[in-house]
């Protein structure tokens, strides 16, 4: 020991360091290289013990919790049906698939959570682990040494410090020092520690192993089965709150306001098993519970400091509270809405799209159902970004809900917030949108009209305001006639109050229809700015096309000041060649509605429009582009049916040719506008009826169907034969309207159409036949009894048919009669007599035709047409009748085999 203690002391000395700092790092550097002492083994099996007997106790704590479990289960089976019945594979299936998916992704999360920290503190550990010791607090540069101190004659000490000129050379020395001392240190070690290094490695391996069976033994954690007992549970324990609590609060919703706080908490729900379905739960509980509480009245924010009545402060009380509520539950819904679309480079989850549904749910209904009330500004706010989401079901469901605020809106006040909040979208996503949210416009079809005075307003209103049913007539009379007979001077006042009522009602309605007219005008400004940029500055060519159809919708409530310019910009893109056929035709309709309106007064040749629309009606089939037959037709009335057509003789008779021939090639709901079309046609231009004829003896020339001219094909050369083949349609709606146009379009008598035909307009027409179903709508008739598969059996079993004996077969037979051969011997190979000729006396078949009042002496009684086969079978009597039938008079005999 004292050859141990004297190094340690000469080296201590050497560098500087006291004995018990060596001594430290004797102790690091032989825990470093896996050498413990005595005391930390020992330590070791203590604590290895201890956790041992811990691990035991749990284990066998977990086994009779188990037996205790599944005795339970064994007396009481009813109680838990789950365990009893269900597997973990029904479990899953069980389970909603959004809350399955969010569990998986959170352990997945977690997983790399726990992984990551774990790297971290690896690398902390290991980067301390690499960096030297040090002792010295006071470390002096590698290139330079401490010298002796100077004391000053105040007797303080100046440290001195001197710059080394080799330090490679020093380097190489501490190195060599270093491991000299490493040597010594291990050749200090003692002989009973080198002796028993063997025997710590075998103690290490058993440790090791014992640790292993440990894991072996100890018990797992829960299984899939009772994570999901565990979820259900939770999930029935929260439905239960929510019903309670709502079912509580809707009993009087005045005093228990404050279980409207306790509702909206579970739209924050934290648990992250159940926090999914907890928040649809929650969020459509609200929905149902404010449909019912919601007034029908926007609530302004009351000051309850103020002195007021106990019901009055009541109520205000109630109100804000409500108003507060209201708020907090549309902060939840658009959380749910947002967060589907907050990072829009990552894929949304389907728990977030789940969400969003739902949100988007609750929010078009409160909008449709509630757009008087607060903070609807806001709800919009929050749906209008969902037109643009990436996800189907998320976009249909805002468009739907903004349909129908469109045709519910009366006021026209929501709607314009909803065309305002659209724009906006557009212009701050610089038009890089679907086309389907500038195509949600179109619902404003029916809705929007052009905006009038208050005159025409209220002389509309004047006209209609004293036609009454005669049954409101006679109900006025009775009250007139009940009413309590007044004094000359209260008959004096009543009728000036009536009056004054009346002033004051058509005051109420001039301020409604400006308001309205203001509100239409905004609307129509805001999508024609919208339409125009998108045409003139091309920022998206996705969006032309609804654009054009939009335009073509909208066409004629243009102002007259944009006509010249915008006929030009559509004239440029016609030009360019790069339209397709449906961009091409909205573009002709929207020329030719403007021409046919207002639009009049320009000095504008629609020559080029007339030739392409003519050229490319044949495009149109039954295939794809089927719908765009409804523009084709629309573009044709204005320019054949308009007040102020100027299209020609030569033009409007090469239109309706190429539109019934059109109508051979589409769809039954196609075949009835266009037809539709064509009745128009006759009814107004009168010089179209000679197509109808077959002999055109005042057209000289051929019809040139491949013309691209209209005005030169001379289509006057022709005939409406499509009408014939339409006849023979498989629908029966437009075999009765061809066969109308072939008698001529009759107003009355045979052939008239009935008024569902004649009073609708073609759009709704084409929406009524739509086969889009694979079925007919409506649905086509059955056929009639005669027709049948049981009437044909009938016949056959009461032996009812008939045989048609042509004129050829009669003069054969008659032939046959006036030969030599005409013997039944010679004919039948029978040798009876003749007046039992196939079973029949010549006297049965002369008394049957007689009694019939037909010719006896054309053989037809005696005569076998297929006597080579039936010559010797026994057949019934052969009655020859005249047929009457219209188109079988003359060349055809009935034969009734009925008796």
């Amino acid at each position: 020991m004292a050859k141990r203690g004297s190094k340690l002391a000469k080296k201590a000395k050497k560098k500087g360091l006291s004995h018990a700092k060596m001594s430290n790092i004797r102790k690091y550097k032989l825990n470093k290289q896996g050498v413990k002492t005595l005391g930390q083994r020992n330590q070791k099996k203590a604590r290895k013990k201890q956790e041992k007997k811990l691990t035991f106790a749990e284990m066998m704590k977990e086994k009779r919790r188990r037996i205790e479990i599944r005795e339970r289960y064994k007396r009481e089976p009813e109680l838990y049906p789950l365990t009893a019945e269900v597997t973990g594979d029904e479990m899953m299936q069980m389970i909603d698939p959004e809350d399955l998916q969010y569990m998986i992704e959170e352990d997945v999360k977690k997983r790399k959570r726990a992984k990551r920290k774990k790297d971290e503190e690896d690398e902390v550990e290991n980067a301390f682990e690499d960096q030297m010791r040090d002792f010295d607090k006071n470390r002096l540069p590698d290139n330079m040494r401490s010298l002796l101190p100077i004391k000053t004659p105040e007797g303080a000490l100046v440290p001195r410090f001197a710059e080394v000129a080799e330090k490679v050379a020093e380097e190489n020395k501490e190195a060599e020092e270093g491991e000299a001392s490493e040597k010594e240190d291990g050749e200090e070690l003692g002989k009973e520690e080198k002796e028993g290094y063997e025997e710590r490695v075998e103690e290490e391996d058993e440790e090791t192993d014992e640790e292993e069976e440990e894991k072996v033994k100890k018990p797992k954690g829960k299984t899939t089965v009772d994570f999901l007992i565990e979820r259900q549970a939770k999930l029935d324990e929260k439905k239960v709150q929510i019903g309670c609590l709502s079912s509580n609060f809707l009993q009087d919703p005045e005093e228990r306001i404050s279980a409207l706080s306790h509702i909206l908490k579970f739209m924050n729900e934290s648990d992250p098993d159940v926090k999914v379905t907890v928040k649809k739960y929650a969020a459509l509980s609200l929905l149902q519970i404010f449909h019912r509480v919601i007034p029908q009245y926007s609530i302004k924010k009351h000051d309850t400091t103020i002195k007021l009545k106990k019901e009055t402060l009541r109520l205000h009380t109630y109100e804000n509270q409500l108003l507060v509520g209201y708020q907090q539950y549309l902060k939840g819904l658009e959380n749910m809405v947002m967060a589907s679309s907050k990072d829009k480079k990552k894929a949304v989850s389907p728990m977030h799209t789940q969400l969003c549904v739902v949100g988007v749910r609750c929010l078009g209904e409160l909008l449709t159902k509630h757009p008087h009330f607060n903070f609807t500004p806001n709800v919009i706010q929050v749906l209008i970004p969902m037109l643009n989401h990436q996800d189907d079901r998320v976009f249909q469901s805002v468009a739907s809900y903004l349909t129908k605020v469109f045709k519910d809106d009366i006021s026209g006040e929501v709607t314009l917030e909803v065309v305002r909040k659209i724009d906006q979208l557009v212009r701050r996503r610089q038009f890089r949108v679907r086309p389907e949210v500038i195509g949600i416009f179109l619902a404003l079809g029916p809705k929007l009209r052009k905006t009038a005075g208050i005159d025409a307003d209220r002389d509309d209103h004047m006209t209609t305001k004293h036609k009454l049913t005669h049954k409101e007539k006679l109900v006025r009379k009775l009250l007139e006639q009940n009413k309590a007979k007044r004094s000359r001077l209260q008959a004096k006042v009543h009728k000036k109050k009536r009056k004054l009522e009346e002033q004051m009602k058509d005051i109420r309605e001039g301020r409604k229809a400006r308001a309205l007219n203001k509100h239409h005008a905004s609307i129509i400004q805001t999508i024609f700015g919208l339409y125009i940029h998108v045409l003139k500055r091309r920022p998206n060519n996705r969006l032309n096309a609804v654009v054009l159809e939009g335009l073509a919708k909208f066409a004629h409530l243009v102002n007259i000041e944009y006509f010249a310019d915008l006929l030009k910009t559509l004239g440029d893109l016609m030009n360019e060649g790069t339209l397709k056929l449906r961009e091409s035709l909205h573009c002709i309709q929207v020329v030719f509605t403007i021409l046919a309106g207002q639009g009049q007064v320009l000095t504008l040749d629609p020559h080029s429009f007339y030739q392409y629309l003519f050229s490319n009606m044949f495009s149109i089939s039954a295939g794809e582009n089927h719908d765009d037959i409804q523009t084709v037709v629309e573009s044709l009335r204005q320019i054949l049916l308009g007040r102020f057509s100027k299209a020609g003789h030569e033009r409007m008779l090469a239109f309706t040719k190429r539109l019934a021939t059109l109508s051979l090639t589409l769809l039954h709901n196609g075949s009835v506008i266009t037809l539709a079309t064509l009745r128009s046609i006759l009814l107004e231009q009168k010089s179209a009826e000679a197509l109808l004829e077959v002999e055109n003896e005042g057209c000289a020339g051929v019809y040139m169907e491949e013309a691209v001219d209209p005005q030169h094909c001379n289509a006057g050369a022709t005939s409406l034969w499509e009408l014939h083949l339409s006849k023979r349609h498989y629908h029966s709606t437009v075999q009765q309207m061809s066969l109308h146009l072939l008698l001529g379009v009759p107003l009355q008598g045979d052939g008239v159409l009935p008024h569902t035909l004649t009073r609708r307009s073609m759009d709704e027409l084409f929406q009524t036949y739509n086969p889009s179903e694979m079925r007919f709508n409506p649905a086509v008739l059955p056929p009639k009894h005669e027709h049948t598969e049981q009437a044909r059996k009938k016949a056959k079993r009461t032996h009812h048919r008939g045989y048609w004996l042509t004129e050829y077969m009669t003069n054969a037979a008659q032939e046959v009669n006036q030969s030599p051969f005409s013997s039944a011997n010679e004919i039948g190979g029978n040798t009876k007599s003749t007046k039992e000729m196939n079973g029949h006396t010549n006297s049965m078949g002369q008394n049957t035709h007689a009694s019939q009042g037909l010719d006896t002496d054309n053989g037809l009684n005696r005569v076998k047409f297929y006597s080579g086969m039936l010559g010797r079978m026994k057949l019934p009597p052969i009655r020859p009748l005249e047929c009457n039938f219209e188109d079988y008079t003359k060349d055809f005999i009935c034969i009734d085999r009925k008796k």
